[in-house]
């Protein structure tokens, strides 16, 4: 399964920790074979979006188009201490 990437989250990506990155590719190969596998937003912006959380610090929200995962926004993920 091919993913495509949004220019926003392309240059998220590239911002990330090394370590973050190769977190969240080792999930998108996990995903070309189970691309149902993390849940779906049921409410707020990303609502019916499938979404994973890296390393506590980012949300990577995703969809899936035909026979190809697109990413659509990796944003921070604010927790609470």
């Amino acid at each position: 399964m091919d993913v495509r990437w949004t220019g926003s989250a392309l240059d998220a990506l590239t911002s990330l920790r090394r370590n973050e990155q190769r977190i969240l590719m080792e999930r998108l190969e996990l995903m070309r074979q189970f691309p149902e596998m993390y849940p779906m937003r049921q409410r707020g912006p990303f609502v019916g979006l499938r979404y994973f959380v890296v390393n506590r610090r980012w949300l990577l929200y995703y969809r899936l188009e035909h026979n190809r995962i697109a990413v659509i926004a990796i944003i921070p993920a604010f927790t609470r201490p």
